[in-house]
């Protein structure tokens, strides 16, 4: 390593030893558990991701945030060589009016507030992904109840946190129709009694619908495939 090189690193050490030790900066500077989705759920869409690379379709994630789970995705992807197109979809301005006013009338979450993920920005967004050398990523900025099967194409799999009721029923009904026979699904916070509850609601009366069996992942992950037609 050249001379410049080793007094990077030893500045690199100083700064985290100051840090480290530092009240307030040690506080920015601990470890801590950076993803939305739990390590069952990124267990599971890693063992998917690999078990249906021969499908085709674009892996689609609803609802984005900060990318935390997309970079993990797209880290997946890259390690096994694969490449399929991964979609973003988020409106990257929060939860719509139409979404809220339906949780607060509607669903008895009057007086909840939902001011998450408003901070958002897709141009931002697809720069701090585009920064970390990953290709192959496409951003749609949009309400999801808005989009068509002619938006997305064929999907192998799809991960749905879109958290509320109406979002997480739309986003389940223009999946269905791209998803591949033998693709997967993962839905997140579907779990009773918190203030994301309007995922499993949604969950239920899809499954309802259809007659698709789907299984807890976790403490707050369902998941279900849509089967292959029978040779």
């Amino acid at each position: 390593m050249s001379v410049l090189g080793n007094l990077r690193l030893l500045a690199e050490s100083a700064a985290k030893r100051v840090a480290f030790r530092t009240p307030g900066l040690r506080r920015l500077a601990a470890p801590s558990y950076r993803y939305g989705l739990e390590p069952a759920e990124l267990a599971w869409l890693v063992d998917t991701l690999e078990e249906t690379k021969e499908l085709g379709g674009a892996v689609i994630e609803i609802g984005v945030a900060r990318g935390m789970t997309t970079v993990f995705i797209k880290e997946a992807l890259t390690r096994m060589a694969d490449p399929r197109t991964y979609i973003c979809l988020d409106t990257f301005a929060g939860f719509t009016d139409r979404d809220v006013r339906h949780e607060q009338t509607l669903r008895g979450k009057r007086g909840v507030r939902f001011p998450e993920f408003s901070y958002n920005d897709p141009k931002v967004f697809a720069r701090n992904i585009a920064r970390l050398g990953y290709t192959g990523v496409r951003c749609i900025a949009s309400d999801v109840a808005a989009l068509t099967e002619a938006d997305l194409g064929p999907i192998s799999v799809a991960i749905i946190d879109v958290d509320l009721y109406l979002p997480t029923s739309a986003a389940l009904t223009l999946v269905w129709t791209c998803l591949q026979p033998g693709g997967r699904v993962l839905v997140d916070d579907v779990k009773q009694g918190t203030k994301w509850d309007g995922a499993l609601q949604a969950l239920q009366e899809f499954s309802a619908e259809t007659g698709t069996a789907w299984s807890p992942i976790g403490t707050k992950g369902g998941v279900f495939l849509r089967s292959a037609p029978v040779s």
